[in-house]
């Protein structure tokens, strides 16, 4: 699975780290799991400093990925 890391497209997202909606246009720190209701992948979205306190391994994934 590969995480990233992008500005949000929409205000619509809430971080799954503090519950808190994710501004239009901040980064963020997208989580790529297998989606148990189906096929494919879904995302978890997080603000950039909850996934560092959340879920640290894939944000350091997604930070070598864009370097």
């Amino acid at each position: 699975m590969s995480h990233l890391i992008e500005p949000a497209s929409s205000g619509r997202a809430k971080c799954r780290g503090c519950g808190m909606p994710i501004a239009k246009g901040e980064l963020r720190l997208g989580e790529r799991l297998p989606n148990p209701f189906g096929d494919g992948e879904m995302t978890l979205w997080f603000h950039l400093t909850c996934g560092a306190y959340k879920r640290p391994e894939p944000l350091l994934e997604a930070l070598e990925v864009a370097s």
